[in-house]
């Protein structure tokens, strides 16, 4: 007989749990993320109570870091309390204090499968450094020692969570592990600045795509595109002619053309493709939140004034916001006048982008009327400030500082420079949304001027990273310069 070979089964495979580690804040994580502590699963979290020195320093005022900073201060009282309200009934896992730290508050539970949290300083012996001036009494250095003092005691690794690289840098030098905060950050930039992707298709993919559309106009989707997000645009091309190019965007249902020789506003018509997929978004209504990336000079606010203005019937009024963010961090201080008068300077590129499209629609009128000079018109009626020619548009300023509670209804709302908005800033601003609302929002992720963010924490870069492939959200990278031949080579070479 012919023994029968059976089948080795092979044990199961055990999952691996990963190793508990004990994180370590500084000041910047919870000026960015209030939140922050509960970002950690099941592992510990320390706040060296020097950050909670310097989060005083941001409990004053209104900027979106004094709100996040009094914030987290809330939320670290509030479980610090709810811990002593139920310390009678709670076991000796969830409130623990290890004599080993020499100075340290007692471990509060954070919540059901998650881990501890405590404050901590070190000792006079571990501040030798600062005392023995070796090292400059700063927070950043009492930071440092703190972690080296838990490490010292921790039997499980230590790591510094932080987006200052001066610190990281320093921190190498004691043999610290450091690691940025990634909860409220981008993992692949790839995704935001490839928000157009070249697909060269087979004859056999081509002669299928030419078929004719379906009812609904949409045309179908070839294989090699089967797997692309919704609402990815596209340039599709032929293998064997490099000159022939379609662009399209893709739907749940098949491919919408975008036909260029229909997206053309009254004096205004897109210089390239990126500008193309831009407009298309913009004017499509069953779009309610486009993203408009680039750098200086690419368009992006002129292309969404453009639109506004072009669908100003559809809505109630045009709104447009800038986040007052100077210059590498200089100031105007107070300035003189009502609140118009206050933002004015803020709003000054708004208008500018304004003056072009007014002077565009003037050169048309003057055509239309047999004009080609000024002076062949008559008598010219002295020109209106662009301020008052734009609030005759329909186009007024929205205070971001004053839009919490409110709701916003059927408005056409552009945000300009929201790179500089942190993630729960752009949270605030959005929720704002009523129904029949279309949102813009713009920036450039490479310049950013506020101190606490960078190209991946931004409130702009996290909120493409997360709505991509949403049915409402398109995002458009444009990359190449129109403003002028000059503006373009500096933004590239510079």
């Amino acid at each position: 007989m012919k023994k029968e070979n059976k089948k080795k089964e092979s044990p199961p495979k055990l999952k691996v749990k990963e190793e508990k580690k004990l994180f370590v804040l500084d000041t910047n994580i919870p000026l960015q993320d209030p939140y922050c502590i509960y970002g950690f699963k099941d592992n510990d979290v320390c706040i060296p109570f020097t950050v909670l020195d310097e989060l005083d320093k941001f409990k004053k005022g209104s900027d979106s870091i004094n709100l996040n900073a009094r914030e987290f201060s809330r939320s670290l009282y509030d479980i610090i309390a709810s811990s002593k309200s139920s310390k009678k009934n709670s076991s000796n896992d969830e409130m623990t204090s290890v004599s080993s730290f020499p100075k340290h508050s007692k471990k509060v539970s954070l919540g059901k499968d998650m881990g501890r949290i405590f404050i901590a300083s070190p000792s006079e012996k571990d501040l030798e450094p600062i005392t023995s001036k070796s090292l400059a009494d700063i927070p950043d250095h009492r930071i440092l020692l703190t972690v080296c003092m838990l490490r010292k005691k921790s039997k499980i690794p230590v790591i510094l969570i932080t987006n200052d690289v001066i610190l990281r840098n320093k921190a190498t030098y004691f043999g610290i592990i450091c690691e940025p905060y990634r909860n409220e950050s981008v993992a692949d930039m790839k995704k935001i600045y490839n928000s157009v992707i070249i697909k060269k298709l087979s004859d056999k993919e081509w002669e299928s795509f030419y078929k004719k559309p379906g009812t609904d106009g949409l045309y179908p989707i070839p294989k090699s595109l089967k797997k692309e997000q919704l609402n990815q645009l596209i340039i599709l091309k032929s293998k064997d002619v490099d000159d022939q190019s379609i662009l399209v965007r893709k739907l749940a249902n098949g491919l919408l053309v975008i036909q260029r020789d229909k997206l053309k506003l009254r004096g205004f018509t897109p210089r390239n493709d990126e500008q193309y997929f831009a407009l298309n978004a913009l004017l499509d209504p069953k779009i309610e939140l486009v993203a408009l990336t680039g750098g200086a000079g690419t368009g992006k606010t002129i292309l969404a004034l453009a639109a506004a203005l072009k669908l100003r019937k559809d809505f109630k009024e045009i709104l447009v916001s800038r986040p007052a963010i100077e210059l590498e961090g200089k100031t105007l201080g107070f300035l003189p006048g009502n609140m118009d008068e206050k933002i004015h300077p803020y709003m000054m590129p708004i208008y500018d982008n304004l003056d072009v499209l007014r002077e565009t629609e003037e050169e048309i009128k003057k055509k239309g009327d047999g004009c080609s000079e000024k002076k062949d018109c008559g008598e010219q009626k002295e020109e209106e400030p662009i301020e008052t020619w734009g609030k005759n548009k329909g186009i007024n300023v929205l205070v971001t500082n004053f839009i919490r509670g409110r709701s916003l209804a059927k408005r056409f709302i552009i945000v300009d420079e929201t790179q500089n908005l942190s993630h729960l800033a752009m949270k605030t601003i959005l929720t704002r949304a009523g129904e029949g609302t279309k949102f813009v929002v713009i920036g450039d992720i490479s310049q950013i001027d506020s101190p606490y963010l960078n190209e991946k924490t931004n409130g702009l870069s996290v909120l493409i990273d997360r709505m991509k492939g949403e049915p409402e959200f398109v995002h458009v990278h444009l990359s190449k310069g129109e403003r002028s031949s000059l503006a373009e080579k500096i933004s590239r070479l510079l």
